[in-house]
């Protein structure tokens, strides 16, 4: 039965309504797929088919599946097995994509191509052509993209309609063709193909890999929570049976939540498709715009160090898989078709005319390029020179001046140390000094009454041990050394009492506890109550050292 006048009524239907469309196929399709299993496919090409599955679960040990198919491909060219022959070949390429390795995908795609089309294999021929146009699709050459992604669905198609295959196959020929359309911006076409995948696709699988299509589509289109009502409710699906396209999927909900300014929400999606892409060593053609957009997403949340740090990730990865410097890609861009070296020497001569027609032309346009390239040159670094002269000589005169006060605060505070030590031990001994005289006071009191002779008792009490006295003349003393201190003590807490502040100048002084009631006359308990008083007006907590932020001031 010839049903190529029915996919022409089909495209020509989706053209004009899409949604009455898929009410008419929904009820024409049934009878027709009972049509089609009825016709017998040959043993060969239905073997293929069954073949025709990807290895999902082989792609976090990249090596050893490499390693696998090399040799799967090399046993089954011993056995003269084209057909699994061609099917290793085939994966290798779609491994080596995957892993960004474009060259050798490429490579592998054709070495198949020759032996299918050897083989007459019509399967194999379908599936490069497929490979290829994703080649071309990740080099945006959308033009060969679209060529081999329509040779590949005119195959599938006529095996639909001249075998027993069934339409349930259709789908994974339309969606990369409606891919194509949304990068060219081309969304009603798109939408087309698209909505075709979904028209043939096995209820059992569901709409989930074009939904994410038509979320992106809704991206580039600014509906950013139209499209996260598209491809949300797939996080589970492709989560749980096709994890290793999260590399897309989540960059994609990543670029609507960024959209909706969701930052957060952008961020974890961002750092989920980079995880998959390393996990899976998957889609990291994409790599290089989500280390991009990621690197956007960080500047606008004020992680300048961050976002360059992806920058310059994504620049280096873009350069290493697409730079044709870069040796294991360079080969991909002079697209070794053997197929059609033929019409590239002809069109390569008709260029060469081209070429040497414009030599000259060219040739003044670049002396005048490298002449004005030099003199900018040459004005930048002169004008750079100027300023690093100017800017070496500040930079000296600065530090020469910078050094020379410092040397100078220390030789103050060196000198301020030196006087505050001084003065320290010389209060020491006038508290020593007076310490001697009450205990000579008292040993004379006690003697005179003993002996009961009034002179004694009179030369006791002409010794005369005064506390207060030795505090003017120690205070005296430490304003003249420490002269902003009771300033700054008073302007920083103001709350503080003159006995307070008496406490402070000696714990400046590093006097003991014992050195302070000595000094002023009061018990050692006195003293602690006072540094505990002083703390809680400093508002200091028990890590807080009350001697280092006393010493500070007045420095």
């Amino acid at each position: 039965m010839n049903l190529k006048p029915f996919f022409i009524y089909i495209e020509g239907m989706m053209r004009l309504n899409t949604r009455l469309l898929l009410i008419i196929l929904s009820i024409s399709t049934a009878p027709l797929c009972t049509v089609y299993s009825q016709d017998k496919i040959d043993k060969e090409t239905e073997r293929e088919i069954l073949l025709d599955l990807p290895n999902y679960d082989m792609f976090k040990d990249r090596e050893k599946t490499k390693s696998l198919y090399l040799e799967t491909y090399k046993k089954h060219i011993e056995q003269e097995d084209t057909t699994l022959a061609i099917k290793a070949l085939i994966d290798l390429g779609d491994l080596y994509a995957h892993g960004g390795n474009f060259s050798y995908s490429y490579d592998n795609y054709w070495d198949a191509l020759e032996l299918a089309k050897a083989s007459n294999n019509q399967v194999a021929i379908m599936k490069v052509h497929h490979g290829l146009g994703w080649q071309y699709l990740i080099y945006k050459r959308y033009d060969l993209a679209e060529k081999h992604f329509k040779e590949a669905l005119k195959m599938i198609k006529e095996l639909v309609t001249n075998t027993s295959v069934d339409t349930f196959r259709l789908p994974t020929y339309y969606f990369p063709i409606g891919s194509c359309y949304r990068r060219m911006e081309k969304y009603n076409l798109a939408k087309t193909y698209l909505d075709s995948a979904d028209l043939f696709q096995h209820p059992s699988y569901g709409s989930t890999f074009t939904n994410i299509e038509r979320g992106m589509i809704k991206i580039n289109e600014g509906e950013f929570r139209n499209a996260l009502k598209l491809m949300l409710p797939e996080l589970q699906l492709i989560a749980e049976k096709h994890p290793k396209y999260n590399t897309i999927f989540h960059y994609a909900i990543a670029r609507s939540y960024r959209g909706l300014n969701m930052l957060d929400s952008s961020k974890f999606y961002f750092e989920s498709a980079i995880h998959a892409a390393h996990e899976y060593t998957s889609h990291i053609d994409v790599l290089p715009s989500i280390y991009e957009d990621y690197s956007s997403l960080m500047l606008s949340m004020g992680e300048v160090y961050t976002s360059y740090s992806w920058l310059k990730k994504a620049k280096e990865l873009n350069e290493e898989m697409f730079d044709s410097r870069i040796g294991k890609n360079a080969q991909i861009l002079e697209i070794k078709d053997q197929y059609r070296n033929g019409e590239l020497e002809k069109a390569q001569l008709i260029k060469d005319k081209e070429i040497l027609a414009l030599q000259q032309e060219d040739k003044v346009w670049r002396l005048r390029i490298i002449i004005s390239g030099i003199i900018i040159t040459s004005l930048l670094l002169i004008i750079f020179l100027i300023y690093r002269h100017f800017r070496i000589k500040y930079k000296t005169k600065k530090g020469y001046l910078h050094e020379k006060r410092e040397i100078e605060r220390r030789r103050m505070q060196d000198v301020i140390d030196a006087k505050n030590k001084e003065m320290t031990a010389s209060t020491l001994q006038v508290i020593q000094k007076e310490e001697i005289l009450s205990e000579l006071k008292v040993q004379l009191k006690k003697i005179s009454k003993e002996l009961n002779s009034p002179q004694l008792n009179k030369i006791a009490s002409g010794i005369s041990v005064s506390t207060s006295q030795n505090w003017k003349e120690f205070e005296t003393r430490f304003i003249q050394v420490n002269e902003r201190f009771y300033s700054e003590l008073n302007n920083k807490y103001p709350d503080l009492s003159l006995g307070d502040q008496k406490v402070c100048a000696l714990i400046k002084l590093n006097f003991s506890g014992k050195d302070m009631s000595r000094l002023l006359g009061i018990s050692i308990e006195s003293v602690h109550t006072a540094r505990y008083r002083i703390r809680k007006k400093l508002n200091l907590g028990r890590k807080d050292n009350l001697e280092k932020i006393i010493g500070e001031i007045g420095s």
